[in-house]
Parts: structure tokens; C-alpha cells; sequence
């Protein structure tokens, strides 16, 4: 199965942190769901409830732990929908930290 590349960015493995941060936002209207919706044996990473996902994303997600459990493991999900504002001072964070270790 080969991976499709996204539209917006070079077909290569790997990107620098400027290409990457030049990629322009996308949206998508699928609604978000919590993570557990098609499989509730799905944990959560952090003990807040309802980490919101898209319904494709929990839909596989479910799958995937499905397979998992088949074999005595189970899928921890870190992390789902992450507000624009929120995902833009990670960013930053992230961007600040390389700098100040690689200048």
C-alpha cells in the first residue's frame, strides 16, 4: 500500500520544520466525535473525558483496536482535536526549543 501524498506538500519523507509550518490549514466539515464513540474499550491517555476526534478517525481507531485486542493489547489514544490557537503556540514552543538547542 503506497501513501498518498498530501497535495499541499512535496512528495519526499522528509520535511524541515519551515516547510512544514508553510503548509496552509486545511478544514474539513466531518464531525467530531469522542474517541471511545465506536469502541469504548479504547483508553484515553489522559483521565479527561471525551477527547474529540473525526467520525473517520474513531471509526479507525475502533478497527485498529479491534486487531489489537485480538492479540491481549489495547490502543491508548495521547491526543485528538486540537483548537487552531492551540496547535499554533505548540508550534511555536516547538520551534523555540530547536532554536535555542540547535542555533
Amino acid at each position: 500500500m503506497s501513501a498518498v501524498a498530501h497535495p499541499n506538500v512535496a512528495a519526499r519523507r522528509i520535511f524541515t520544520y519551515a516547510e512544514l509550518a508553510a503548509v496552509p490549514p486545511g478544514s474539513s466539515d466531518e464531525r467530531l466525535v469522542v474517541v471511545t464513540s465506536y469502541d469504548p474499550a479504547i483508553l484515553e491517555s489522559t483521565p479527561r473525558a471525551g477527547l474529540m476526534v473525526r467520525d473517520t478517525v474513531a471509526r479507525m481507531l475502533a478497527a485498529a483496536n479491534a486487531a489489537l485486542r485480538e492479540n491481549g493489547a489495547r490502543l491508548k489514544v495521547a491526543d485528538g482535536h486540537r483548537p487552531a490557537r492551540i496547535q499554533e503556540r505548540y508550534f511555536a514552543e516547538a520551534w523555540e526549543m530547536m532554536r535555542a538547542r540547535h542555533p
